[in-house]
């Protein structure tokens, strides 16, 4: 009996060790699942990675970094970003953004 192309990969990748393979199993659009290696949570990210998380530009990141407003760990002379000031950074926004539209768009800057 012929499977379908997405059954047929996801077949594939079926009863695999993900170590091998590095994808547990396929969604319904045959995209393939990260293996739960992959899915770990991060515990320091880098400039690039937190300003692709947050669809931010670098320059942004370091400027928000420089205002004080999120916070680096500095490992090795090299500027990471833990989970922690990443959700502290978010509330900042969104405290931020409820005040604005509390105000009429102004704020005390």
């Amino acid at each position: 009996m012929e499977q379908s192309g997405v059954d047929a990969t996801e077949s594939l990748f079926r009863g695999r060790s993900s170590r091998r393979t590095g994808f547990e199993s396929l969604d319904s659009n045959g995209t393939p699942y990260p293996s739960k290696v992959q899915q770990m949570n991060k515990v320091l990210y880098t400039i690039p990675q937190v300003a692709d998380m947050t669809n931010l530009s670098k320059s942004t990141i370091y400027r928000e970094i420089t205002a004080n407003r999120l916070q680096p760990i500095i490992v090795r002379s090299k500027m990471r970003i833990d989970n922690d000031a990443l959700d502290a950074y978010i509330q900042l926004c969104k405290k931020k953004q409820s005040v604005a539209s509390l105000t009429g768009g102004l704020d005390d800057q």
